[in-house]
């Protein structure tokens, strides 16, 4: 660390009168026999000697390459853990380790996301749209993750206090409040699974579709109710069972009602918020948006195109991501199924403008100007804060889990937690995410989003008839552009959804990997087979065979790579450019071939196959030629699995 950064800096790096500011070979770490490791102004302090349990790094990165921040940010940073580590007086015992890198990855993420020329920690408050997406971040966390951060976050303002680092330093109360804000929405009960199981992502969707099925065979009811019905109700009698009793007799709306469990006007209110917000989940589970995108659809969002003779929907609306000048316009690819679920969205307009009109909130905004999710005043109340777009903001989602207690069959089973570790075996799903088999699954947005990927990616992986039921639509509708080359067409896929794919592809060819190479009992053949075979069976194996996250990281590099084939696997990184006129039976010369005992039968297969087709040519024939040319191939490669299996079992006497 640069001395005259301290030295020639403003205020935020002067010593005040105390002298509390430290100098940069000032002692911070020592070791057990009371020699200094770590200094403050190294580019990393050395915590090995007061680690309490298992870590996987004592060491805390303050260099520059290592963090990606400026010199300033990361004396800000060497502040704030100093006074962490040795100041803090709201510690009763010294602090953990596990507890400091947990504050440490807490700050330079808040630095991240407001990195500028000078110092991160300088530019929290002046950095609206960083805020904006901070705050979204923040979402994603359950209420007690939150908590921790907003503890750190003032342990951090403790720190600017401490050492006079200004006023600008920190967070202020402003943004402090909206933290709190988003802690008061959050999740309490367990976060959010990157991935819904199969079996319960499609019976979200068949229950979900008889749901708007009942609401829209009432719909028109509803509507008479709430234009002719509804105002003349007081404020008491909306809420008094035998009054509400009297008003639907004779309406036909008694099995809504029932089905609903209705038995006030006020509750029927609140029946159409929990179709509102199924609406919400459903168009999230058919396009991957996130939940601010989706609350700032209008209603004319939905749009049908034609590619080659085929209707493909759309869904045309904003999104802040990627953009560092506030909201742009954007386009998701979506399904048919959405349709009349949008359609029926639009159709409670008219009975919210009549709610609002009784309770007299959002009078004068006319319908034309809803977004596809307005708010619907429950309470007689509207909902705090504007909206860019809306004068009638969009819905609070205040009801999401009382929304799924209509869904049938979202109990989670066994099936569905060994589907989760089939998935990411890295992960001990049930004590982490706290899934236990009969509990009702608990649905988030950002969830659909990412299993939106996975099973785009994964579609193979998971039972054929399920996948057939829960994907239909939407896998049909993305391979049609993907066959046809529109993805690359402008403004039609977020960058950072693409970034997801690719994140997920590389996860999926891992599990694969993991699956036919590194965990497989079988003899493995082929160029690459081969290769792998004798390096797993010789000493000393590379880290990239016994290192499972180093195995991942590996295909996330793209120094590794694998991809199912007909007869086996193929590791080539990149396309390949060897296929003739053989699809199946290109690769059993390649170099880059995995085969196993699965392929023994695949190979069988192809070569009887083979010789069907073989029947019907002319011997002279250049087809004819060609396909015994393939046999031949077989057979050859047939010879040699003979001959390992023989080994085998000599080797095994």
């Amino acid at each position: 660390m640069d001395n005259q950064l301290i030295k020639e800096r403003s205020v935020a790096f002067q010593a005040d009168s105390d002298n509390r500011y430290p100098e940069l070979d000032r002692p911070v770490t020592f070791d057990q026999k009371g020699e200094v490791l770590s200094r403050f102004g190294d580019d990393y302090w050395d915590f090995s000697a007061v680690i309490r349990g298992y870590e996987s790094r004592a060491i805390l990165d303050f260099s520059e390459t290592g963090t990606g921040l400026n010199k300033e940010t990361l004396a800000h940073l060497r502040l704030i853990i100093l006074h962490n580590w040795l100041y803090n007086r709201d510690s009763k015992d010294i602090i953990a380790f596990k507890t400091l890198k947990n504050k440490y990855s807490v700050y330079k993420s808040l630095a991240i996301f407001f990195k500028c020329n000078n110092s991160s920690f300088l530019n929290v408050n002046k950095n609206g749209i960083a805020q904006k997406k901070y705050l979204e971040a923040l979402s994603l966390n359950k209420e007690s993750r939150i908590n921790i951060k907003i503890s750190f976050i003032k342990s951090m303002n403790k720190a600017g206090s401490f050492f006079k680092l200004g006023d600008d330093f920190g967070v202020n109360q402003s943004f402090m409040q909206k933290i709190e804000k988003v802690k008061s929405m959050a999740v309490s009960t367990t976060k959010q699974t990157v991935l819904i199981p199969s079996r319960i992502y499609y019976e979200f969707i068949h229950s979900s579709l008889e749901i708007f099925q009942i609401f829209n065979n009432n719909l028109s009811k509803l509507k008479i109710y709430f234009e002719k019905i509804f105002p003349t109700l007081t404020r008491n009698q909306s809420r008094h069972p035998s009054t509400f009793s009297k008003s639907i007799a004779g309406n036909g709306l008694q099995e809504y009602c029932e089905y609903f469990n209705v038995r006030t006007a006020h509750q029927l209110v609140y029946s159409l918020n929990l179709v509102q917000t199924l609406g919400f989940f459903m168009v999230g589970c058919f396009t991957g948006m996130r939940k601010t995108e989706i609350l700032s659809l209008g209603q004319d969002c939905l749009h049908k195109t034609i590619i080659e003779d085929r209707e493909v929907y759309i869904l045309n609306g904003y999104t802040s991501k990627t953009s560092s000048t506030g909201v742009r316009k954007a386009t998701w690819i979506t399904s048919k199924t959405i349709v009349p679920v949008i359609d029926i969205l639009k159709e409670l307009h008219s009975i919210i403008k009549n709610i609002c009109d009784h309770y007299n909130v959002y009078k004068n905004i006319p319908i034309r100007e809803y977004p596809l999710f307005p708010h619907i005043p429950i309470q007689r109340k509207k909902a705090q804060g504007l909206h860019a777009q809306y004068k009638h903001p969009p819905t609070l989602l205040y009801s999401s889990d009382k929304a799924f207690n209509l869904l049938k069959n979202i109990e989670i089973r066994q099936e569905d937690i060994n589907e989760l570790e089939r998935f990411n075996p890295l992960i001990n799903w049930e004590e982490e995410y706290d899934i236990e088999v009969g509990n009702k699954w608990l649905f988030r947005p950002h969830q659909f989003r990412r299993s939106l990927v996975v099973y785009a990616i994964r579609s193979g992986m998971i039972q054929l008839a399920v996948l057939k039921k829960q994907l239909q639509h939407l896998t049909v509708d993305m391979t049609t552009y993907y066959g046809n080359s529109s993805v690359s067409a402008s403004n039609l896929f977020e960058d950072s959804l693409i970034e997801e794919f690719k994140e997920e592809n590389s996860r999926f060819q891992f599990i694969q990997y993991n699956e036919k190479v590194i965990e497989t009992k079988d003899t493995l053949f082929g160029g690459e087979g081969t290769r792998l075979s004798f390096i797993k069976n010789n000493k000393p194996v590379p880290e990239y065979l016994v290192d499972k996250q180093k195995t991942l990281q590996y295909f996330k590099e793209g120094r590794l790579s694998y991809k199912k084939t007909p007869l086996g696997g193929c590791s080539k990184i990149g396309s390949c450019d060897k296929l003739g006129f053989s699809y199946i039976t290109a690769c059993i010369d390649c170099k880059d071939s995995i085969f196993d005992s699965s392929s023994k039968e695949a190979l069988h297969k192809t070569k009887q196959m083979y010789l069907t087709r073989l029947s019907k040519y002319n011997v002279d024939s250049i087809t004819y030629r060609q396909l015994q040319i393939e046999i031949n191939s077989i057979d050859k490669i047939l010879n040699k699995i003979e001959m390992l299996e023989i080994n085998n079992v000599k080797n095994s006497r």
